[in-house]
């Protein structure tokens, strides 16, 4: 059964369900990710994570080699958006040039602090900013 975001909200607040319900995640979701879902769907909320140190995990896992190659690897989102040739450059941490390609854009970008600049912006702000 495929749920809409809405659905999905709905069902994981509903405290009324047990089990809960929490959605599937993807077979080739990086652990991190993966721990840090199941860590805040905690029933009791003294055993979840704060939000900074959601911020502060994800932080070090986006800095992490070993993070970007697990994204970027076989089976992942980029296999549907990015050419096999960018996807191999990309796992071996290799540059790549900017390339034209029609009704496509395409952009990867670390903005320092973005995580809490965007948090106080509306999604068109950060459309517009970036």
């Amino acid at each position: 059964e495929r749920l809409s975001r809405d659905d999905i909200i709905n069902r994981v607040k509903d405290l009324s369900l047990d089990p809960p319900f929490r959605p599937k995640l993807p077979d080739n979701a990086p652990q991190v990710l993966v721990d840090i879902c199941t860590e805040c769907w905690q029933k009791n909320p003294k055993r979840r994570p704060t939000m900074k140190e959601v911020e502060e995990r994800l932080e070090a896992a986006v800095a992490s080699t070993s993070f970007t190659k697990q994204l970027m690897r076989r089976g992942s989102v980029f296999d549907s958006i990015l050419p096999p040739d960018m996807q191999d450059k990309l796992s071996r941490g290799e540059a790549i040039k900017p390339q034209t390609h029609d009704n496509i854009t395409v952009l990867f970008s670390d903005i320092v602090g973005f995580t809490s600049i965007s948090s106080a912006l509306t999604a068109e702000e950060v459309g517009d900013l970036i």
